[in-house]
This record gives C-alpha cells, sequence and structure tokens, in this order.
C-alpha cells in the first residue's frame, strides 16, 4: 500500500495515464455502496415505504458516522499529485472534474425533482447551485472548495502540516460553535476538512504502509472491532458529541482500510473495484435511478415490500449509472460525467 500511495508524488509523463490502484477503488467502491443504501433507506422512509424504526435510524448513523469523511480521506491522499503542476492548471483539472459535474447534475437533478413535483423548491431558482448546494451534491462543493485551500497553501510555500493545522482550528471553532455567517458551506467545510488533510499528513508520512504488515486475520479483526466501535457509539450517542465525532469517523476510515487490504490481498469482492472506478459517476446519478425505481414500485406494484425496495433500489441506484456510464462510452461522449475524457482522471 505504501508504493501506491507513493505515486501520488510521482510525475506522470503524458500521454502516460495514471495507473489504476486497486485498494483505492476498492475503498471507493465500499464507501459509494455505503452512500447508495443511505439514501435509498432515507427515501424509502421520507416517502413512508419504510417505518423508522430503532434498527433502521441504528444502520443510518452507522452509515452517516463515516462514509462522507472516508471519500475526504481518500481525496486527500492524493491531492499532491494534483497540485504538482501550477495553479491554474491544478483549478482547470478541479473545475472539469469536480465543479462541473457538480452543477450539470445538480441542475439535471433538481429539473427532474421540479418537473415530477418532487421538489419544493420553483424551478426559477435553480440558479442558486451556484452557492448553495442541495441534496449529496454539498460533497463535490466542499470537496473543490477544500482542494482549492489546500492548492493556495501549498503554492504558497506552507506545509502539508500547517495546513493540517489550520483544519483543526477549523474544526474547533465548530466546537467553539463560532458564528461563521448564513452560509452554510462554511460549516460543512470547517467540519469535514480534518478528513481530507488527515488524508494528506497520511500520504506524506506513509502512515498506510503498517497495514500492509498486519496478516490477514488481523486486518478481519481489526475492521471488525473498528466497526464494531462504531455502532457502540451509534447506540450511545456518543457519535454525536462534537468532540468524539472524529474518533468514529476515523475508525471507519481505519476499519474500511483494513477490509480492502485484506479484500486486495485475497482478490475478494472484486466488484468494489469496478464500483470504486466509477463512484463519480454513481454518486452524481444514483439518487434519480434510486428514485425513479421506488415511484415505478409505487405506481405499478403496491404489494412490494420494503426489503424488495432497499434490494432493488440499491441495485439500480448502482448499475443504472454504470449502464448509463457504458453508454456513453460507446459513443465516446465522456461529457456528461466530466469536462475531459473519463481514463484520465486517476484517483482525485
Amino acid at each position: 500500500m505504501l508504493n501506491s500511495v507513493n505515486l501520488a508524488y510521482q510525475t506522470i509523463d503524458p500521454p502516460q495515464k495514471p495507473k489504476r490502484i486497486a485498494w483505492v477503488d476498492y475503498a471507493k467502491g465500499f464507501g459509494i455502496l455505503l452512500v447508495v443504501i443511505g439514501h435509498t433507506l432515507r427515501g424509502l422512509v421520507s416517502n413512508s415505504i419504510l417505518e423508522p424504526t430503532i434498527f433502521e435510524q441504528t444502520i443510518d448513523k452507522w452509515i452517516y458516522a463515516f462514509h462522507m469523511p472516508l471519500f475526504f480521506f481518500i481525496s486527500g491522499l492524493f491531492i499532491e499529485r494534483s497540485i504538482a503542476q501550477s495553479f491554474s492548471s491544478f483549478l482547470i483539472s478541479k473545475l472539469q472534474t469536480i465543479a462541473y459535474p457538480y452543477f450539470l447534475w445538480s441542475f439535471l437533478q433538481e429539473m427532474i425533482r421540479s418537473l415530477s413535483n418532487t421538489s419544493s423548491e420553483p424551478t426559477e431558482k435553480i440558479w442558486r447551485i451556484i452557492y448553495q448546494p442541495t441534496m449529496q451534491f454539498w460533497f463535490l462543493y466542499v470537496l473543490f472548495g477544500i482542494s482549492v485551500m489546500y492548492a493556495v497553501f501549498r503554492k504558497s510555500s506552507l506545509s502539508v502540516e500547517a495546513f493540517g493545522f489550520a483544519c483543526g482550528l477549523l474544526y474547533i471553532t465548530y466546537l467553539l460553535k463560532t458564528n461563521f455567517g448564513s452560509w452554510t458551506v462554511l460549516y460543512m467545510l470547517r467540519i469535514n476538512a480534518i478528513y481530507f488533510a488527515t488524508g494528506a499528513l497520511t500520504a506524506k508520512f506513509n502512515m498506510l504502509d503498517r497495514l500492509n504488515n498486519f496478516r490477514s486475520a488481523d486486518l478481519v479483526r481489526g475492521a471488525r472491532a473498528g466497526f464494531l466501535f462504531i455502532l457502540l457509539g451509534v447506540i450511545t450517542n456518543l457519535h454525536e458529541i462534537g468532540l468524539l465525532t472524529p474518533l468514529f469517523a476515523f475508525s471507519g476510515i481505519f476499519s474500511t482500510l483494513s477490509l480492502v487490504t485484506f479484500l486486495q490481498r485475497h482478490n475478494f469482492a472484486d466488484f468494489l473495484k469496478r464500483w470504486g472506478f466509477l463512484s463519480l459517476q454513481i454518486f452524481v446519478a444514483h439518487t434519480i435511478f434510486s428514485a425513479g425505481l421506488r415511484t415505478f414500485l409505487e405506481h405499478f406494484n403496491h404489494h412490494a415490500s420494503p426489503l424488495m425496495h432497499i434490494v432493488l433500489g440499491t441495485w439500480i441506484g448502482i448499475y443504472g449509472p454504470i449502464g448509463l456510464y457504458m453508454i456513453c462510452q460507446k459513443f465516446k461522449f465522456p461529457y456528461l460525467f466530466t469536462w475531459r475524457p473519463i481514463h484520465t482522471a486517476g484517483h482525485s
């Protein structure tokens, strides 16, 4: 795993494309599975198809305790490779691969919600996605902001440690409930920047190398213990205490990395690599497919059980976007997901 992370510090000359890193795709695949399941469950609850039982709420809280910090952490792991180029090239790259799908899919999703009468916002106010991200797209908006902030730090000759310190201070302002005004993005940024910074620091100091030294049985035990620790935090509501929230998030990140290291070592669950490779495509489009299937089942299969909704909603939420991606590939039209050819994106 160390050698894989070190790729983030290597300059890759064109036309050679970045090498895919298996364990990263495994981690993204596991993370995007949790994203789709979480949104499917919440969609069913909000539409009164699934009762918000203690069991469902526990699953929901367990997922949300660490799945988005995981994506920020992974993004931080490979940010150094991105800033090896000039700041203008870096900015253009992030506009193409983060901002572009954010605006395109935010617009598409809000238009669909408006036309289907599932949105309370009038169509003419869609333009507000410029400053106010909607639904799951807050992640792309905040990721873009943190990435640019990191680039500014590094291009100003400030260290990765300085960036980490700044992100730590930002989180302290959250704990102190410091008022940053009415722009909610700033609050999302200060909560999540520490995970991105931790990823960057982890890469710099090669801290993931230790996982390769663990036996497979120890990796499984570590993953199991970490996930159970999060469950304990959810049951006791300790994960909602701001000072402890990162502890449970980092536990989930470590557990995921232990799990995917084991999976990669034994080549298990290979489908997760595919999902991870297409995690952006799944992320931006999954709610449209899941919500569409939910509406279809409500109208044409009144006897569909909540379990059927969960299984089929998760399945279509993953494979609907994959199918759409494959169609785009067939017609050599990558611009539904990125403003540059998809195969050049690598890990970011």
